[in-house]
């Protein structure tokens, strides 16, 4: 009764598609374990000759009993229209392996899919941070499988890219400022009672709440050897300059701006008054 309950609950479930191998074969693999017959996914026996001792004869019976539940589990997880193509095979073995040809190659065009998939997944709004986390590791796990692994960088890239895109307008909004301030202030003001939005008010981006942050940091800890340092001083040679009385975040570019003058060796160059628009 309980290996009916199970398969009545598989028919319901997920089946497989053709794109969702990788997450299948496990499923199947604790499945067909908890049943306690995974030994069918790779063992076969032969059927034995009217010679042969009846104890062969009632061996073979009690585990081709065993292999047709076996094989029927695997069948009633696929879709219906991928059910007539394995239906004719005769053991679990022989389904499990064909199947595992099929789909579970690691294909170009099968590895392009997966490739593709990752690089233009973004979150779904129904989805917490920690879901979509979840999301992103399963995908990430897929493509080491099928002989893609990231690097530790590009995981991290594609992790926190989704926050970064909620403060695409950021981004902008420093390049307006840096138009209209006098080029030898080097501090450039990006954000002052909040970011700006698309139509050039300030408020709040719906994307910056903190448990998004937090998420994605105790993600970080968890997946590689990172722990928080606090507040970054410095990004990319440029100095983050705060002021929370005032609800100030800054950009200094001093530190860079002198890197760039030692490398052409223009540091004891004598500063002078050039003519500059500001316009």
């Amino acid at each position: 009764m309980a290996t009916k309950n199970v398969i009545a609950d598989l028919v319901k479930g997920e089946k497989l598609n053709g794109d969702n191998y990788d997450v299948w074969h496990k499923k199947m693999k604790f499945m067909l374990n908890e049943q306690e017959l995974e030994e069918h996914l790779s063992k076969e026996m032969v059927a034995p000759t009217e010679a042969q001792p009846l104890r062969d004869h009632t061996a073979y019976q009690k585990w081709n009993q065993k292999d047709r539940s076996a094989r029927y589990t695997l069948l009633s997880s696929l879709q219906n229209d991928l059910i007539g193509q394995y239906d004719e095979l005769p053991t679990c073995k022989a389904l499990w392996e064909q199947i595992k040809f099929s789909f579970g190659g690691t294909s170009t065009t099968r590895l392009r899919r997966l490739v593709i998939k990752f690089e233009e997944y973004t979150k779904d709004p129904k989805h917490t941070m920690n879901e979509h986390l979840r999301v992103m590791s399963n995908m990430i796990g897929k493509l080491r499988d099928a002989g893609h692994a990231l690097t530790d960088e590009q995981q991290v890239r594609a992790v926190i890219s989704e926050n970064i895109k909620n403060f695409s307008d950021v981004s902008q909004h420093v390049i307006l400022e840096a138009k209209t301030r006098d080029a030898d202030k080097t501090l450039t003001y990006v954000a002052q009672e909040g970011p700006r939005n698309a139509n050039g008010k300030r408020g709040r981006q719906t994307g910056n709440d903190m448990s998004s942050i937090v998420a994605t940091k105790q993600w970080l800890s968890s997946t590689f050897e990172m722990k928080d340092m606090g507040e970054a001083n410095y990004v990319l040679g440029v100095k983050i300059v705060r002021d929370r009385s005032k609800r100030l975040l800054g950009l200094s570019q001093e530190t860079y701006i002198k890197k760039v003058i030692e490398r052409f060796r223009m540091h004891n160059s004598k500063p002078i008054d050039t003519p500059m628009d500001k316009a």
